[in-house]
């Protein structure tokens, strides 16, 4: 716990300017969930000296200058950087939802987050087709499904369970030959058929030095069933921005066992050495998928201690004992998520599970009545009012 200490300095100073990128490519889960970390995280921590970790390679968007950390005026992600009305105009389209007018504004612009804003308008703008079943006439076949901002899909009621993107191997090709070449340096994204658009020698893969677009790109490769090609993607892209929590996220269900976890993590660790708490946040995670619960309960322990006021380690915590069958236990862990950010919910349909299975019939009502006070539209209170009506 001591050398996560020592570098929290370094996550005061480098979260705001990740989240403010982040925003401006419309990731606002990562934003929030790297601001929600920051708010709360242990305010005593002890503020040491951390340069020494930057000498080689500062964070995105900083300086190292007489010994001193500073911001980079001339990186594109600094705080106050000189941008062009088209891309603010590209981000508010994008926030606004309007895919096509987004990238139909940014067509004349050349800057990496121009890049990024005109590929994730375009996978976002197949997403919502797919899931009002718009025949495209484009490629594809996975399962459909109601995209956030940041790719995750929920099960769509109305698209067919053998649609999906249709726009995936064709935004496959185009970021394969923005972001990744293989050793020969040959871009991914030469060959003229879907198969051809990735190298499966993983090994062989080098690629672009913005986390976004690399991170967009294993977005589509795991979308398109390309686990490995993804993985190095996900990996590389939070080597270069270790807030970017949407590439740890999406990497989680891609993990098959404890082995591989402990490999993936271990190599991350070098990479993100002024930030080792976000490699245990990320196999704290994998580990309640994999079942291995105590190993879990010990990377949140951990956490604890660096974030006690942390809304998501204290989620995960209650996750765990949830997994575990520890429903009591469970229960106290949610209300005690609940006393941190009642407004919050991410892991209430979790919560209401147990509250199913203990019968708690009181505490289900209070949270369904709660839930959709904040939004009768969100998955997880509609999933807390299945469980109240499954208990009446």
């Amino acid at each position: 716990v001591s050398v996560l200490y020592c570098v929290m300095s370094t996550f005061r100073h480098v979260a705001q300017t990740a989240a403010q990128a982040m925003m401006n490519r419309g990731l606002t889960d990562s934003a929030a969930w790297a601001m929600s970390l920051l708010v709360g995280a242990d305010e005593d921590a002890v503020e040491t000296p951390f340069v020494n970790h930057f000498e080689d390679r500062p964070p995105r968007g900083y300086q190292v200058t007489n010994g001193s950390l500073i911001p980079d005026p001339s990186h594109p992600d600094s705080l106050g950087a000189p941008v062009t009305p088209a891309l603010m105009l590209g981000r508010a389209l994008l926030a606004r939802q309007e895919f096509r007018r987004c990238i139909n504004a940014l067509r004349n612009e050349t800057s990496d987050e121009a890049v990024f804003l005109q590929h994730y308008a375009w996978y976002l703008d197949g997403e919502r087709q797919n899931n009002l079943g718009i025949d495209t006439g484009g490629e594809g076949s996975s399962t459909g499904g109601l995209s956030t901002f940041e790719g995750s899909c929920a099960p769509s009621e109305v698209s067919n369970s053998l649609r999906k993107n249709p726009f995936l191997p064709e935004i496959l090709r185009a970021l394969g030959n923005i972001v990744a070449t293989t050793g020969d340096n040959a871009a991914l994204g030469d060959g003229s058929t879907p198969n051809q658009a990735v190298c499966h020698d993983v090994s062989r893969i080098s690629f672009h030095d913005d986390p976004y677009l690399v991170w967009l790109y294993g977005l589509v490769a795991s979308k398109s069933g390309l686990a490995d090609v993804a993985i190095q993607a996900f990996a590389c892209a939070v080597s270069m921005e270790p807030l970017l929590w949407a590439a740890w996220r999406d990497m989680v269900p891609l993990v098959r066992h404890e082995g591989q976890l402990a490999e993936i993590a271990e190599a991350l660790r070098n990479e993100c050495v002024t930030t080792p708490w976000i490699v245990q946040l990320f196999t704290a995670t994998a580990r309640i998928q994999l079942g291995q619960l105590p190993l879990a309960l010990s990377d949140v322990n951990d956490l604890a201690v660096v974030f006690p006021q942390a809304a998501f380690v204290q989620q995960l915590r209650a996750q765990v004992h949830s997994a575990a069958k520890e429903h009591e236990t469970a229960k106290n862990a949610f209300l005690k998520l609940r006393a941190l950010d009642g407004y919050r919910l991410d892991a209430m349909d979790d919560f209401s599970n147990v509250l199913f299975v203990l019968g708690d019939r009181r505490g289900l009502s209070s949270l369904a009545l709660d839930c959709f006070t904040v939004d009768p539209f969100r998955a997880e209170s509609n999933c807390v009012a299945g469980n109240l009506y499954g208990m009446l």
